[in-house]
């Protein structure tokens, strides 16, 4: 694994749902950056932006590796995507280890932004602030549209693309992101192939440069991790073993938070929450999920009672996060 030391447009918008850590993060961003298919992590293309994204986003490290295939004198072709998940997973562990309290953000070039957005789909124990597709591979081999792993992602996503990338048709994108459950926004560079290397022709025509095409690029990904980090979105929030209440860290917050809520969980009374968020500096607001527990489980005799299912409890929690998401970023 690869990592250095810690150091001192056009753009499209989906707003759904952002989910985060209930942990203030004010720190600068671990980005964890996986390679494509064909070229390994230190490849001229990564490595450049490996730099770019490190001055980007100020972030304190980047994180790069080759997947096992890739290791050895001996070239061999990549195996599924899924058979990838495990190994990239445990890079992710590393980092947010090595780097407690930073938001993570997994990046990837082709291939590796899919395996990235499969481990950031199912991870269970670590929060992944946000997803960086660098030229996702949306089209297969045989041509399909490969939308099933963009579906169940809930963390916000940012694509940057090619206009001329074969392998991600920009009609088919945009019917996939519009299908897609968290905020998402696309960069489109001009003229751009699926390492966004732009034609010479294209280029005099439009009177650019291959440098401040990426460099506009760069802006919009630096603006789309800004925003996400402006909001903060709290699912249960708890009180403390002892039953105290621990409303220290929320009331240092100065970004705009919405809080998910069971109305049956026992570790965060609504009326102490009541309490705290009329204490709180920021614009705040609650849902709650009738009959809900800590993990928003709702009785099957409550949802008989209410002629509801817990899909639809949890699909209104979802319109109320978006509308506040909305609102807050207006």
């Amino acid at each position: 694994m690869d990592s250095s030391p810690p150091s001192k447009r056009r753009r499209h918008t989906k707003d759904a749902e952002f989910e985060s850590s209930s942990t203030i993060q004010n720190s600068s961003p671990v980005v964890i950056f996986a390679h494509g298919a064909g070229a390994p992590s230190s490849s001229d293309w990564m490595q450049r932006w490996k730099t770019m994204l490190k001055d980007a986003l100020q972030a304190v490290d980047v994180v790069t590796f080759d997947y096992p295939y890739m290791s050895g004198a001996k070239k061999r072709a990549p195996p599924k995507a899924e058979k990838l998940v495990e190994f990239h997973s445990n890079i992710v562990k590393e980092a947010a280890t090595k780097y407690p309290g930073h938001p993570l953000i997994l990046a990837g070039k082709s291939m590796g932004s899919r395996v990235g957005c499969m481990v950031a789909a199912t991870l269970k124990d670590i929060n992944v602030s946000a997803v960086l597709c660098l030229g996702y591979p949306l089209k297969g081999i045989n041509g399909a549209v490969r939308d099933e792993t963009l579906l169940q992602l809930t963390v916000p996503t940012m694509f940057v693309q090619g206009s001329k990338d074969n392998l991600c048709p920009l009609e088919k994108l945009e019917a996939t992101r519009k299908k897609m459950k968290p905020c998402n926004e696309l960069h489109v560079i001009d003229g751009g192939d699926h390492s966004f290397k732009i034609g010479k022709k294209h280029l005099q025509a439009n009177g650019s440069t291959q440098d401040a095409a990426e460099a506009v690029a760069l802006q919009a990904i630096a603006a789309f991790i800004s925003k996400i980090e402006k909001l903060a979105i709290v699912w249960t929030e708890d009180s403390g073993i002892n039953g105290a209440v621990r409303d220290e860290t929320l009331l240092q917050l100065t970004v705009p938070t919405m809080f998910v809520q069971g109305s049956k969980d026992n570790l965060c009374p609504l009326e102490k929450l009541e309490a705290t968020r009329k204490k709180m500096k920021p614009c705040n607001e609650l849902h709650v999920i009738d009959g809900g527990d800590h993990s928003f489980k709702i009785g099957k005799k409550h949802l008989q009672a209410n002629g509801s299912t817990q899909d639809a409890a949890e699909a209104v929690a979802l319109q109320a996060i978006a509308a506040f998401i909305s609102k807050s970023l207006e």
